[in-house]
């Protein structure tokens, strides 16, 4: 009995070594209760005490028969060290975390607090190049495990289309000069004239038409004459007055017009072009006195009775489509109405940039509402069969072979291959074992497997992270090691990461200059994405989405060099991908599932491809993302906004390392954990929950006063901007763009709390709006349009971080401003200076609020006060 108290004090010994903190046994689990491992050892001392003291019991008894027999205290001391070796040779892990391992029974996860399970607890004696796993009923349930059958089902979906109207190809015609001359009268004079079929369009004068009648008048004079003549010459006088018509009738004159220059008996100087068809007049290409020659195209016709509306569908929606389909499409210009028709035609073409594919239906359109460039919004229900292919309306459920599905949740997808894990029946204990599938199209919380699997078999729906990463410990094939590489142990086995774009020897340097330049905007409309996301906006994500993939279509691959478009392919498909995903998604939760994928090829795109006209570019981490399993995303400022939690944890998270660095900055300057303590808020008074604290009529959060300071550059550049409109300067402007946004980039936004972060990251959204497009634009219209943007944001800003200049800032409001909608602006003088209508109506205005310089805050609390 004396090599039990050494074996425990040796085991708490080696607790200390591995863990500093308190013993885990004596601290308290996350949910409140005490370490299960303790009972259980506990457990195990009592049994053994009880057993030695039965052998010990026994030995007595027959001692007084056996004088040699071996004293019971050393069988009972030898098994007690075997047991102790035992327990030292036991590894421990942790269920939800498996990379998690202890030799201390007692020692539980440093991360979620769990109780540790006993390596060999789970060991089978399957063969080990088996991608299967076989458990304890146990740790299935500390896995928290969930199965669903695969089933055969009907799979609906409800696919968003936009597209615009076009006129019907079939019904459109050009009319054209088919002889030299002059245009001596329109009788259509504009374009949008609707015009019947054989209604006159222009009379031309041409010299070549007036000797052509004169050759006619001549063969039929020669007619007459040789009436009397024999019967050859008068054949000869009929082929000639024959062969004069052909001639009128290929310069463009009907019968009707020859006949009636035949009967008039003169020749005209001026010949009818009249309409082949009835339509509207969208082209006039001429004019009176005009010179034109033979071909010359006068105007274009268009049949409008009947168009084409033209729906550009990206590639993963294409398979739920079909001819014969019935849609139901709106139009901005009638709202409030839905217009049906059918899918007439699919593309068989796929666009090499905007990856999408036109998908036509042709409408009636008697009374002409419907017309060409209406942008229009439609709906298609469709349905699939057994195949994964769309089906005809007039095909019913009960008509067709279900397809096979299983909930979205359950493959595990990487690359071009998809994992699922399914429970063997039949087996004493949990089974699970890995087969690859083959997935059709995803439908909502379903995807169809078109190989694979069979009706019945139950996959593994939740919990299937934990069973691949228990493959992986035990070095069996699974999802992220199909070769059953142990990722875990093996120090020289790479993590799983995009194509490796080293290999290829990309350097952004490599990349054409107009290429790098239009990642910005991509990279940009990632960064609005992950503040949406942060801010729980989503409304904002899904715009976002929607903006970084239409600034993925304008990218131009064609003017990279050939190895540079190699590389740049994969990681273009991958980011398509992730944004198609999200597409389809309704809610935040939805959108975020799909972040990680995107936000690492963002990351490849922004090493590899974009570089140093980024800026600084920071990869961050949430270890607690997606039940434990981590996740990462990218951000231009170290200050943490998850975007996996929004505001549930909105600091949670560290910064891992710097993807690109600040091109003004020395390599690694910009590098740092943020796993520190937070910051304590400064006392300030309770903000009742019905305020918003980004409300931009919240009037003032709390903000240091050196960062007030640091604002004015901000200010001073946009008043800089404000006034190159107001004088019409378009130059000025563009001059006035780089200090305006080097102000904001060299804002230093570490010192704010929580909700000022976030109220500056919503107003930089504002201040920074299309500012990268602004610099191209050359027409003071469009450039104005933008300005109302930053203008609203200067005013948000200003009223809630305040300014510390020694004039108040005046809010100005001009109602006349984009076709009397109004817009505001910020200035600091009285006198007003409109920038939205210049010199025109420079003096257009009034001053509508009064900002003084100082802390909003402070003077809400003031007002507070008094009141």
């Amino acid at each position: 009995m004396n090599a039990r108290p050494d074996t425990t004090s040796s085991s708490a010994d080696r607790s200390t070594q591995q863990r500093p903190q308190a013993d885990a046994s004596d601290r308290p689990r996350p949910d409140g209760r005490r370490s299960f491992g303790r009972w259980w050892r506990a457990a195990i001392v009592i049994g053994v005490l009880v057993l030695v003291g039965a052998a010990y019991v026994v030995g007595r008894m027959t001692a007084t028969t056996t004088e040699h027999a071996p004293a019971p205290a050393a069988d009972e001391a030898a098994g007690s060290d075997e047991a102790a070796e035992a327990e030292r040779q036991t590894e421990y892990y942790c269920p939800m975390h498996p990379n998690q391992r202890s030799t201390d029974p007692d020692d539980v996860c440093p991360i979620c607090g769990m109780d540790l399970v006993a390596a060999g607890d789970d060991d089978d004696d399957d063969d080990a190049d088996l991608p299967r796993l076989r458990v304890s009923e146990r740790s299935m349930a500390l896995m928290d495990v969930a199965t669903w059958p695969a089933e055969r089902r009907a799979v609906e979906r409800d696919v968003r289309l936009y597209g615009r109207v076009e006129a019907d190809e079939r019904r459109v015609r050009t009319i054209s000069a088919w002889v030299d001359g002059r245009i001596e009268h329109l009788h259509v004079d504009f374009t949008g004239a609707v015009v019947e079929r054989g209604e006159p369009m222009v009379e031309l004068y041409s010299p070549g038409l007036i000797a052509a009648q004169e050759e006619l008048f001549q063969a039929i004079a020669a007619r007459e004459r040789l009436d009397e003549a024999g019967e050859r010459a008068r054949q000869g006088a009929e082929t000639s007055v024959a062969s004069a018509r052909e001639r009128l009738r290929l310069l463009g004159l009907s019968s009707e017009q020859i006949e009636q220059i035949e009967q008039r008996g003169s020749p005209s100087e001026t010949v009818t072009v009249h309409a082949p068809i009835g339509g509207t007049v969208t082209q006039r290409r001429v004019s009176e006195g005009e010179y034109v020659d033979t071909g010359t195209p006068l105007f274009r016709v268009e049949d409008l009775s009947n168009v084409w509306v033209q729906f550009e569908v990206f590639e993963l929606d294409l398979a739920w489509l079909r001819v014969g389909q019935p849609v139901t499409f709106t139009a901005e210009a009638m709202p409030g109405e839905s217009i049906e028709g059918v899918v007439t035609f699919i593309d068989p073409v796929i666009d090499n940039r905007r990856r999408t594919a036109r998908v036509r239906i042709e409408v009636s359109n008697p009374d002409g509402r419907l017309k060409p460039g209406m942008f229009v919004t439609g709906r298609v229900h469709s349905s699939l069969d057994e195949a994964g292919r769309a089906v005809g309306p007039d095909v019913g459920a009960d008509d067709r072979d279900l397809p096979l599905v299983i909930p979205a949740t359950a493959p595990l997808i990487t690359g071009e291959r998809a994992v699922v894990y399914v429970r063997m029946p039949d087996e004493d204990r949990p089974t699970f074992e890995a087969r690859q599938v083959t997935l059709g199209p995803k439908a909502g919380p379903h995807y169809v497997v078109r190989d694979g699997l069979e009706e019945g078999d139950l996959v593994v729906k939740r919990g299937q992270f934990k069973i691949d990463s228990e493959l992986q410990i035990r070095g069996r094939p699974s999802m992220m090691a199909p070769e059953g590489v142990d990722v875990l142990t093996d120090a020289s086995q790479a993590p799983i990461v995009p194509d490796d774009l080293e290999a290829f020897g990309i350097d952004p340097a490599d990349v054409a200059e107009p290429f790098r330049e239009q990642l910005v905007r991509v990279f940009d409309d990632y960064i609005d994405l992950v503040t949406a996301l942060a801010d729980d906006d989503y409304e904002s994500s899904e715009a976002a989405v929607h903006a970084m993939h239409d600034a993925m279509l304008e990218l131009d691959a064609a003017a990279l060099d050939a190895p540079v478009q190699q590389a740049w392919e994969p990681v273009d498909e991958a980011l398509h991908e992730a944004l198609h995903a999200m597409y389809d998604a309704d809610d935040l939760d939805g959108i975020r599932d799909h972040l990680e994928h995107l936000s690492e090829y963002t990351a490849v795109m922004a090493e590899h491809f974009a570089g140093g006209v980024l800026g600084p570019v920071y990869r961050l981490h949430c270890p607690m993302a997606f039940d434990d399993q981590g996740a990462d995303w990218l951000q231009r400022v170290e200050n943490v906004a998850n975007p996996y939690f929004g505001d549930a944890m909105f600091r949670c998270g560290v910064v891992e390392e710097t993807v690109v660095e600040d091109v003004d900055h020395a390599p690694g300057e910009h590098r740092h954990e943020l796993e520190r303590e937070p910051e304590p808020e400064p006392e300030t008074p309770e903000t009742p929950e019905t305020e918003d604290p980004r409300d931009p009529h919240d009037h003032g959060v709390d903000v240091p006063d050196a960062f007030r300071e640091s604002l004015e550059p901000v200010y001073a550049a946009y008043f800089e901007v404000k006034q190159a409109l107001a004088d019409d300067d378009l130059s000025a402007f563009h001059d006035a763009l780089g200090p305006y946004q080097q102000a904001i980039d060299d804002l230093d936004t570490l010192d704010l709390s929580d909700a000022s972060f976030r109220a500056w990251l919503r107003i930089e959204d504002g201040l920074t709006h299309q500012l990268g497009e602004a610099t191209e634009l050359d027409d003071l219209d469009s450039v104005r349009e933008r300005f109302e943007h930053w203008a609203d944001a200067a005013i948000e800003l200003s009223r809630t971080f305040g300014h510390a200049s020694e004039h108040d800032h005046l809010v100005a409001h001009c109602p006349m401003a984009f076709d009397f909608d109004g817009a505001d602006w910020l200035q600091t003088t009285e006198t007003i200076n409109n920038p939205y209508f210049g010199e025109s109506m420079l003096r257009c205005g009034e001053i509508v609020e009064r900002i003084p310089a100082g802390d909003p805050a402070e003077r809400s609390s003031e007002q507070g006060g008094e009141r």
